[in-house]
């Protein structure tokens, strides 16, 4: 938990770098969920209001890291800009005959910058200083970060949390994450040494854990399509020249960078009936009169404004607010086990929760060979994939009415598409014509 110092020196970092937030405050969340956005005044919120402003200079995304890397003149900075060099040949030998994804590396890059972070930053004895290429600039949002988080990966094997996992999708999700984890660690290592001769996997699992807890996808909300990045980090579209040799500004962002940590706006915590919504647009005044932000900037900035629907149907209208209020955002209709994966919390009656389950092939029950029982299940499991499917089923918490227009909802309203599929496929026999017939090609009732 980071201390009244770390936030006082952060408050200090926002404002001096035109962030803009008068009508609300952050403090420790009573709700247990670390840090929250809390109302300043108790006032009036109309739809659309504008309550903070964070311009994107202070956006930390892949691209601004591998600027600090190649630009900095610091030899910590070099060391962080030849090890992403290095991994970055490492992951495109792994992927000769394809691209890497932007989101593949745009994460690469962001979690061996919080390791690196995290490991110089009690060592910088100006932080804040600098500009956006300098890493003590970025210090005071590094302190305030979790030092530890609490979620199934971090949970010990002997804990009562993690008895709990068995039968829950957790249990096989956490095994094969950490697996993936601790291979990707393995691998990076030894380009990592000459940043610190002792770094333990538990560093590197922390800073997994804050990237997907806190990043921010702004290709969600605007629609840009992705597109994977340059061949290596010595791009000129990627990088900057060093800033004493040529002064042009650097850029607050590039069109193609998805994933970003958002200071400020990531502290905001979930709700499925949020006061507040995140948007990407130029400063502008509020529309209400009580509550107004100005900016001398007109550069882009990441804004959180009141919400215009408190739930994906129901108008928010105007909404009264006290002092001391915790504020929140959405982060979409998840169920809990989603929430509990990557953030470490359940919502109690959770309306989009949903029940997963093992796919009830129809082989299991079968008296039939143990041999031709698994390959039959495995064609099953190719063909499910082939159509962008999982092995399992979802259980719905909503009830449908047993009927839709243009149709019947066989299910009541508990099974989506995916799972109708799913059990369809479960239950599918030779007898109704299924069956494998190369590689990747599959036959139903005779057609292919």
């Amino acid at each position: 938990m980071p201390s009244q110092g770390d936030l006082d020196a952060f408050s200090t970092w926002l404002h001096a770098n035109n962030c803009i937030y008068p009508h609300i405050q952050f403090n420790h969340s009573e709700e247990g969920h670390g840090i929250g956005i809390f109302a300043a005044t108790s006032t009036t919120l109309d739809p659309n209001d504008l309550l903070a402003s964070v311009p994107t200079s202070l956006c930390l995304n892949a691209s601004r890291v591998l600027a600090l890397g190649k630009a900095s003149l610091s030899p910590e900075a070099k060391v962080l800009h030849h090890a992403l060099a290095q991994i970055r040949v490492l992951l495109e030998s792994d992927s000769p005959t394809s691209s890497m994804s932007q989101s593949t590396w745009e994460r690469t890059v962001m979690v061996i910058f919080l390791v690196f972070a995290r490991i110089m930053a009690p060592g910088i004895s100006n932080p804040g200083a600098g500009t956006a290429l300098d890493l003590s600039f970025w210090i005071p949002y590094i302190n305030i970060l979790p030092e530890t988080l609490s979620t199934p990966l971090t949970y010990p094997d002997n804990s009562p949390e993690h008895a709990l996992f068995p039968h829950t999708g957790l249990e096989h999700a956490v095994t094969g994450k950490l697996a993936k984890l601790q291979r990707e660690f393995a691998s990076y290592l030894p380009f990592l040494t000459p940043i610190s001769q002792t770094i333990p996997f538990s560093l590197f699992q922390w800073a997994d854990g804050i990237f997907w807890s806190r990043v921010i996808s702004f290709h969600s909300l605007t629609d840009i399509p992705t597109t994977p990045y340059p061949p290596t980090p010595e791009d000129e579209n990627l990088t900057l020249v060093n800033p004493s040799t040529n002064p042009t500004p650097f850029p607050t962002t590039t069109p193609s960078d998805d994933l970003h940590l958002v200071p400020l706006i990531d502290f905001c915590n979930h709700s499925f009936y949020p006061q507040m919504r995140w948007n990407i647009s130029t400063p502008s005044p509020s529309p209400s009169p009580t509550l107004t932000i100005t900016s001398s900037t007109q550069t882009p900035t990441i804004e959180l404004r009141a919400t215009t629907y408190i739930t994906p149907t129901t108008p928010s209208g105007t909404q009264q607010i006290t002092r001391g209020q915790e504020l929140f955002i959405t982060y979409g209709t998840k169920p809990n086990l989603e929430l509990v994966f990557m953030h470490g919390f359940a919502v109690e009656d959770n309306p989009y929760d949903t029940v997963q389950l093992r796919a009830p092939f129809v082989e299991e029950q079968m008296e039939s060979s143990g041999v031709e029982v698994a390959e039959i299940i495995r064609d099953k499991v190719a063909f499910m994939q082939k159509l962008g499917l999982r092995p399992f089923v979802e259980v719905l918490n909503r009830q449908g009415d047993g009927a839709k227009e243009g149709g019947e909802d066989v299910a009541g309203g508990v099974l989506g598409r995916n799972s109708l599929v799913t059990m369809l496929v479960c239950v599918l026999t030779q007898e109704d014509g299924f069956g494998r017939v190369g590689e990747d090609e599959f036959v139903i009732g005779g057609e292919e």
